[in-house]
């Protein structure tokens, strides 16, 4: 119980970290949305609005830097595949919305938008990053776990 209370805990403070220090990672993230989406045909103002992910991939982030007994090597090598999902569905964004309309009315107008949206925002919040650790950290979970019930009675 104590490793699993340590690992909430360094989770939590690596998260707090990563999220005071957003500021500063945005603008790194919107620089690798601007160069995939101009090359995209038709790109135009409405690029800046296809980065919002920074905050989904924030709780991937720290949950992975936390796990214990993982190796580092491994840490960054999930975290870029997972910051390159992320990225992919930014960039993905750009063919399911409408800049014109989001830019004069700040909706998603049109349905495929609409679902792009409604999915991405009741998903990927919670739903795809913790898919996305239990993926990269599933055999070091049981280690975890197991050595947690054979060290307490």
């Amino acid at each position: 119980m104590k490793r699993i209370l340590l690992f909430l805990l360094r989770t939590l403070l690596i998260a707090m970290v990563l999220f005071a220090a957003k500021d500063w990672l945005l603008p790194a993230y919107r620089m690798v949305i601007y160069g995939f989406c101009h090359l995209l045909p038709g790109a135009g103002a409405g690029v800046s609005l296809y980065n919002d992910s920074l905050d989904k991939f924030i709780p991937f982030a720290a949950l992975l830097a936390a796990m214990p007994g993982m190796p580092w090597i491994r840490k960054v090598g999930m975290m870029c595949a997972g910051l390159a999902i992320f990225v992919a569905i930014d960039v993905s964004a750009y063919f399911f919305t409408t800049p014109t309309d989001i830019q004069q009315t700040g909706v998603y107008n049109t349905p495929p938008s609409q679902a792009f949206f409604w999915v991405w925002k009741a998903y990927g919040r919670w739903l795809l990053p913790l898919l996305l650790w239990l993926l990269a950290s599933c055999q070091y979970l049981e280690d975890l776990f197991h050595k947690t019930a054979v060290q307490e009675p």
